[in-house]
């Protein structure tokens, strides 16, 4: 058997495979995902739905795994840095230390030369959402609040991207020391 078992790692850490080409994934290939497009492509990377086989991992969102997997592929040899940056930042917020408006890198695994990272899939994307599903939605006081919601949630997890992407060592280090200057003094 040569279908390799995905799992998460410990506490919370994105595993990564090494995958010999002779490797068949044990992914269930659907041709209509919930009525979504099985695949995208992008600059860098194209993105495919799958079903994993139950028996093959050991994520622990049993309704987020009954709705399917993306997987995202590197589509250039030269994209390698791009895609290791990527897989660098999303670890810093998959698992406990993720949030629920950034997506939660499973995995990630490296076949036929080319690296691939495994999330959940989402319900659709927010073009698909405008364009098919609400082209106009009603004015509700539900909907207001949900929106308010959905935005403040957005806020809030750009804030912890931004706050982990530009508080560095550097900027620690510069903070700790403006602190130990001497106080400022107000004059009323």
């Amino acid at each position: 058997m040569l279908a390799p078992p995905l799992a998460p790692g410990r506490v919370g850490d994105v595993m990564h495979y090494r995958l010999h080409d002779q490797h068949i994934l044990p992914y269930i290939m659907d041709n209509d995902v919930c009525g979504m497009d099985t695949e995208k492509t992008g600059g860098y990377g194209k993105v495919f739905m799958v079903r994993l086989h139950a028996d093959h991992h050991n994520f622990r969102d049993e309704r987020l795994c009954k709705q399917g997997f993306a997987v995202k592929q590197q589509m250039h040899t030269d994209a390698r840095d791009t895609f290791e940056k990527e897989i660098a930042i999303l670890k810093t917020f998959s698992g406990e230390k993720g949030h629920h408006h950034i997506v939660s890198l499973l995995a990630t695994y490296e076949q036929f030369g080319k690296l691939h990272l495994l999330f959940y899939r989402a319900d659709g994307d927010l073009f698909a959402y405008w364009s098919q599903i609400a082209k106009r939605p009603c004015v509700t006081y539900k909907n207001v609040v949900w929106t308010a919601t959905q935005c403040e949630g957005l806020a809030e997890a750009l804030l912890k991207l931004h706050r982990r992407l530009t508080f560095d060592e550097t900027t620690d280090l510069s903070l700790k020391l403006a602190s130990k200057s001497s106080p400022t003094v107000f004059a009323c």
